[in-house]
């Protein structure tokens, strides 16, 4: 009687083949799926990034539009500022606003008119003098956010006041005889 092969043993080797093949397509699927998931990890990555930086940026917009709020309202609410000052940045460290306050005052002094002597010495003088006061501080208003608020005078001098007086067009008129 011949021989009959062994199914056994076949069947046994298809299974091991089929085993290896299989573990060698699992092996394959599992470092295609590493690839995809590394692939799609530095998307995600790329994506945080992005958002991130969109973030920081209408962050900083916004931080920019409450200083220029406040800058507006500084000079809006006080009268006394020579010139409205320039909004700090966001990216400042820290926000400085200086703030020059004066005015100027010109008061009344009047004209002054009036004769002298009589006779041989006859003087008249009139004048209308001008005065002119100047006066000014400057003052630094600085925000951290560390330190808070702080209020400085960042010029030698904390007051600076300067006047000007017309005496241009006063005369003097008359007579002097000498005997």
């Amino acid at each position: 009687m011949p021989k009959m092969p062994d199914v056994r043993g076949m069947a046994k080797e298809a299974v091991k083949k089929a085993q290896a093949k299989e573990s060698k397509m699992k092996a394959e699927i599992k470092a295609e799926i590493k690839k995809e998931l590394k692939t799609k990890e530095t998307k995600v990555k790329e994506v945080e990034v992005k958002v991130k930086k969109q973030a920081k940026e209408q962050a900083s917009a916004i931080e920019d539009m409450v200083l220029q709020a406040f800058t507006d309202a500084l000079c809006e609410n006080l009268p006394a500022l020579k010139s409205c000052p320039p909004a700090p940045k966001a990216s400042d460290e820290p926000k400085i606003w200086v703030l020059e306050f004066g005015m100027t005052v010109e008061p009344d002094l009047g004209e002054l008119d009036f004769a002298m002597g009589a006779g041989p010495v006859e003087l008249e003088a009139f004048c209308a003098p001008t005065i002119k006061f100047d006066v000014g501080v400057t003052v630094a208003i600085e925000y951290s956010g560390t330190k808070g608020v702080s209020i400085t005078f960042p010029k030698p001098n904390i007051m600076e006041a300067a006047f000007e007086l017309n005496l241009i067009d006063c005369v003097l008129s008359g007579k002097i005889i000498f005997l």
